[in-house]
């Protein structure tokens, strides 16, 4: 069934769970709903959306709206209170071992240029891997065999947004073909043999 007001999807790794962002109440929250019976309930208290789940199936990456700015935030999926991560985040998503979470964040300097993150779970360090001057970065996901990282980026009010890769051994970053760039690219994600990126393309200018 279809509340009207849901969005960002994200499935389990065994399947038996889809995790999605709802406002069928009034306040954007992390929904869960069981794909065999169709239950489904509210997890997080919100304002809350853009939720991944980990590797192992057990805990969920969230993006809360602290007002000025976002966070990344981690909970269980049998409750608790859920812990921040990541300050100044838009989104993120975890590396195929759980280790690590990769991120986007705007710059504290220029509301137009981002920086991909990644966090150390075990040590809470933060490297920058990348910085994009001009651009808002979006959805970034990390491939399936932790080499790479794909990412959308672009401005609301242009036709330039595109999705591009980078290789962590390397740091190269490229762009992604065929038939880019466009306009609002997002919601990406990886084929599991990592060999076909799928993605969600507007067709008007969101500015």
């Amino acid at each position: 069934t279809y509340s009207g007001s849901d969005s960002d999807p994200a499935a389990s790794p065994d399947g038996k769970l889809v995790a999605f962002t709802s406002k069928r109440d009034g306040v954007s929250r992390i929904w869960i709903k069981q794909l065999v019976g169709g239950g489904e309930a509210p997890l997080t208290s919100g304002p809350d959306g853009r939720a991944r789940f980990s590797p192992d199936g057990a805990s969920l990456l969230f993006v809360r709206d602290l007002g000025a700015t976002q966070g990344v935030y981690r909970t269980g999926l049998v409750g608790g209170e859920p812990r921040r991560l990541v300050d100044n985040a838009t989104a993120a998503d975890w590396s195929p071992d759980g280790s690590r979470i990769v991120f986007a964040r705007s710059r504290a300097d220029s509301a137009d240029s981002s920086q991909l993150g990644i966090l150390e779970v075990a040590t809470g360090r933060e490297t920058v891997v990348a910085e994009l001057r001009n651009q808002l970065l979006f959805s970034p996901r990390w491939s399936p065999d932790g080499s790479t990282i794909a990412f959308a980026s672009g401005r609301w009010s242009a036709e330039d947004w595109m999705i591009q890769t980078v290789e962590l051994a390397t740091g190269r970053i490229a762009p992604v073909p065929p038939g880019l760039p466009g306009v609002a690219i997002g919601g990406l994600a990886w084929s599991g043999d990592g060999k076909t990126l799928f993605y969600v393309q507007s067709t008007a200018i969101m500015g």
